[in-house]
């Protein structure tokens, strides 16, 4: 038995279902931990998504108590809380054979030949889904869409839209942001001004008459950085639990300018458009010397 933990926002969520399919399609028993959502307090995502946004309801349930590692994962979750509180590794002192915990964004062929394993991770490598890729886009089917998101999608199509996703994360209103602002800070990147500048002139000398449309997290700091005037326009009705509306409609958009951000990276993969224009920012992870499999070659990289 291999066991695949979902953890994280919808977009992490995506990639994990993306792993666990490939384990199935390789004919290796497989199952989803979803345990970390049952106590979930963390409102900056919005839980456990995949069943409501894309009607996944499979083989969803967390099958341990017969596993040979059953006592393990107690300590285990243990170690994951202090290894997350202090930037550690939280399998430490675990048995490798039992658990593989990734880091960033390598590409890992071999957990494929490892039993009775408990993955955690984000694997966020199209690697792992590049053989059966129609299937993952079969997989992603958006469930419910509203009216009104609907009509804009129909409209995206008819110009040449631009979705330009804007994720800010500002505003410190617990312990817990302080500790992510870190993380963010000696780990990740927040995509600037500077990035979103050069991409808009990217856009404009490659797309005739482009219109863009702005996502984003925060929409105060759009408005004092952007004039949003002419050919540009604020997208800031989905919020909260219809917050996926977001990647659906970026999805539909012709071209993407994106952060970093899975959210933002799924928005453009499942961009359908044959003859889409991907722009990301040029590094994922600060860590990270390159981006292991996360960008796909025909992005642009500014």
């Amino acid at each position: 038995m291999v066991v695949v933990k979902l953890k994280g926002g919808l977009g992490n969520q995506m990639f994990q279902y993306c792993l666990f399919l490939a384990f199935k399609q390789k004919n290796i028993k497989v199952c989803l931990d979803i345990s970390s959502y049952s106590n979930s307090t963390d409102y900056i995502h919005n839980g456990f998504e995949l069943s409501k946004v894309f009607n996944i309801n499979q083989n969803l349930d967390c099958i341990l108590i017969s596993s040979p590692f059953k006592d393990e994962l107690k300590f285990f979750k243990t170690r994951e809380y202090l290894g997350r509180l202090f930037f550690s590794n939280p399998n430490l002192f675990l048995k490798k054979s039992h658990f593989v915990e990734e880091n960033y964004s390598f590409y890992y062929s071999y957990i494929f030949k490892k039993n009775n394993t408990y993955l955690d991770g984000y694997w966020q490598s199209q690697n792992y889904f590049s053989d059966f890729k129609n299937l993952v886009i079969n997989t992603f089917e958006w469930s419910s869409i509203s009216p009104r998101n609907l009509l804009l999608a129909k409209q995206f199509s008819n110009e040449n839209s631009i979705s330009m996703h804007i994720r800010r994360y500002d505003k410190l209103r617990t312990f817990k942001d302080l500790l992510y602002k870190l993380k963010l800070f000696f780990v990740f990147r927040v995509a600037d001004k500077n990035y979103y500048n050069k991409a808009i002139e990217y856009i404009n000398f490659n797309v005739s008459q482009p219109k863009f449309y702005i996502f984003t997290n925060n929409p105060g700091w759009v408005r004092s950085n952007f004039s949003l005037k002419n050919n540009f326009m604020l997208i800031d009705h989905n919020s909260g639990d219809n917050s996926y509306q977001d990647m659906f409609l970026m999805s539909k958009c012709k071209h993407n300018i994106i952060s970093i951000s899975t959210f933002s990276w799924w928005s453009a993969w499942l961009n359908q458009y044959h003859k889409k224009i991907i722009i990301c920012p040029s590094k994922w992870a600060l860590k990270l010397k390159k981006d292991f499999h996360t960008i796909p070659n025909d992005w642009i990289r500014l």
